[in-house]
Parts: C-alpha cells; structure tokens; sequence
C-alpha cells in the first residue's frame, strides 16, 4: 500500500513521465511573442508545437493570468502530453493579491499526502475531502479547469479509505471518479483490489474486465492477473486458470524475445503515456508551424522517445519477473486441492435479467467507452460440478 501512496505523490508532484522536462530560461524571444505564437498554435491545433511553446513560456516570467490561461487551455487539450500538465503545476507564480482559498487548497494538499505517507489514513481522508468539496463547489461557479484535480482528489480519498481498511467506503468514492480522468485503468486496479478485499468476486472481475478494454493495452498488470487466477481458482474454474496460464506465458514470451510491437501496446496502457506516444509517432515536418522550427520539433519527439523508453526498459524487467510468480502461483494452484478464501454470495440471475441490464459474452468483440467501469462477474461456480454425489 505505501508504494501505491508514494507513486500517487510522486504523479502530483511532476509525474514520472516527465522526468526529463527541465525548464531553462535561456530563450531569446519576449513573452509577448511567446504568447502570440501560442495562441496562433493553439487556433491552428497543432500538439507538438504547443508543447515546445509551452516549456518555453515556463522559462518566462509569467503572471498568474498568463500562466491560469495556459494552464486552462492544457487542460481542456491534453494532447501536449500530462506529463507537461503536471509539471506547469509546480510554477505556479504567486500574487501578493490571491484568494485566500487558492493558496489554502496546496497547502492543504502538501498535508494531506504527508499524513498518507505517515499512514494516518482517515486523517489524510478529511482533509482530501475538504478539497474535493472546495473544488467540488468551484466547478459549479463555473472554474471548470479544475476538474483534473477534483479527480485527482477523488482518488486520493479512495486510497485514504483503502489504507484505512474502509473497503466499502472506497468502492463508493471509485464510482464517483468520471471516466474521462486520465488515470481511470489506475482506479479499475485499485476497485479490484477493494473489492477483492471483501470477497465481491463479482466486481473484482468487473473491475478486470474493464482494464482489459480495448481502449488500454492488451495486457493487465501482473497483480490482476494474480488475482484472477486467485478467483478463477476459488470459484473451480480450471479451465479458465489455464487459459489464464497461456495468456500470461504468451504475454513473458513477447517481453522476452524484445517484440518491437509490444512497446506500441505498452504505450497504450494507460492515457497519461498515450498523450506522449501519440507525440512520438508525429512527423517532424507534420502541421510545422512558422513559430517552431522542424530541428526543434525533432529534438522535442527525440526527448520524449527517450523518456518513453527509459521507463518502457524498467517496466518490461519488473513485468518479466512478477509474472514469473504469477505463473508460478498458477501452477500452485492448480494442483491444490484445498483453497480457501472469503465465502461470496451466488448471483441471483433472474433478479439481474429482470434487472434491465444488458448482458454481453465476455468475449464479445463490441466495446463501449461508457462502459468502463460498470462491469459485473456474473459466472457460476464450478465447485458443486465436482463433488461426487453421496452414495445411499
């Protein structure tokens, strides 16, 4: 749970991703050019330019206008990447005349994530609340642009309640994250867990369900495939435990032998990297504008490809090697007899058909965007297939 915290806290502070983003001022154009070329960019919408346009504004001194408006129009065009998002956050200029409100929300912030990391979860939960009403109230005025971190906070409440062992509590916090929030594979991970935790196999698989969209990349972290198996396992589901072993030993043969096309698939794995690798794969003399230059665009889609594999060059060692215990796990499991877990309520299918809800075949190729997040297991148990029947 502690690095699950810390990684969150880490995405707040200038996320992973852009760890390569520094900003220097060594620029020789004005600010009020700087501004012009970027307005003129953002007409004719063309992401990487913004982007470089962007980074060099940083370098500039802004006042708390100039940067609230570049700030507002990343946020409602997040193709220049989140990673840039995130880091903007950090050069937030201060006015001697600011709401008192603004200030007190990034403190509030600094607080919250402290008292996390320290594990005072219900604590942190109070606070992150506050925010999240703050926030929740300043949407309604109108402030739109603050619906990223309203989200952001949201999620922070669910990890607070998770931390606390308020499973229940957490998984009603999850239903109220939107779909649009650029980390929500993240929160499909995290509902399986909470409810994995009080034995609703049911939305557990919902939740995996819904990470294996077509919208993500076509591999789950290892954790959900351990937990599918712990399901497929408890509900004497063997057949679909070995599926499960073919597509994770599949899944290690493609990291192992280096598979180019899987570093595409990665890519997609979650928005936030997506907003980059769509960087990535822009022409250099694509949409050129006349503020940024063709060398200065390809230095820019090189920087990113950097920074994209350092951590795709990490990620395929950690993935080789936990899904090595997975499969491990698996084999375990298969041979065992006895597997105990916490007891789960069978679905009433008739109550669910008269319910009005659709119901799709698991593998049925169709794939909605709304419908992320609002998967449901609704597969019998194979356990009673297996016992003899008792002799008279």
């Amino acid at each position: 749970m502690k690095m699950r915290i810390i990684l969150l806290i880490l995405m707040l502070s200038g996320n992973s991703y852009g760890a390569g983003i520094t900003f220097k001022n060594n620029e020789k154009a004005s600010l009020k050019e700087l501004l012009e070329h970027f307005q003129e960019s953002a007409r004719s919408y063309d992401p990487l330019s913004l982007r470089i346009l962007i980074k060099k504004l940083a370098r500039s001194s802004l006042t708390l206008k100039q940067w609230s408006d570049v700030r507002r129009y990343m946020l409602f065009n997040p193709q220049v990447g989140y990673d840039i998002i995130y880091k903007w956050e950090r050069i937030r200029p201060s006015e001697p005349k600011e709401k008192p409100g603004e200030l007190k929300v990034n403190l509030a912030i600094e607080k919250a994530d402290q008292l996390l990391l320290s594990e005072k979860f219900n604590e942190a939960f109070k606070i992150y609340q506050e925010i999240a009403l703050y926030l929740k109230n300043e949407i309604r005025r109108g402030k739109r642009e603050n619906t990223l971190l309203y989200s952001v906070m949201l999620q922070s409440m669910e990890r607070a309640l998770y931390g606390a062992r308020r499973f229940n509590d957490a998984l009603e916090v999850i239903n109220w994250i939107p779909k649009t929030y650029p980390r929500f594979r993240q929160v499909m991970f995290e509902k399986m867990w909470s409810a994995f935790q009080i034995g609703r196999l049911d939305l557990a698989l919902g939740a995996i369900a819904s990470q294996e969209s077509s919208y993500f990349a076509n591999y789950l972290e290892p954790e959900s495939y351990l937990i599918k198996a712990y399901i497929f396992k408890k509900l004497c589901r063997d057949e679909d435990l070995k599926d499960l072993q073919v597509t994770i030993t599949k899944l290690k043969e493609k990291i192992e032998k280096g598979d180019q096309k899987f570093f595409k698939d990665w890519a997609r794995s979650d928005i936030e990297l997506r907003s980059l690798s769509n960087l990535v794969f822009l022409k250099p003399d694509q949409d050129v504008s006349t503020e940024v230059t063709k060398s200065e665009r390809e230095a820019e889609i090189q920087l990113i490809r950097k920074i994209l594999y350092k951590r795709y060059e990490f990620d395929l060692v950690r993935l080789n090697r936990d899904l090595a215990k997975i499969l491990a796990f698996s084999n375990i499991a298969l041979g065992s007899k006895d597997f105990s877990f916490v007891s789960h309520e069978p679905i009433d299918h008739s109550k669910l058909m008269a319910s009005g809800k659709e119901v799709w075949a698991v593998n049925d190729a169709e794939d909605w965007v709304d419908e992320i997040g609002g998967h449901l297991f609704i597969g019998d148990s194979l356990c009673a297939q297996k016992v003899s029947p008792t002799r008279q």
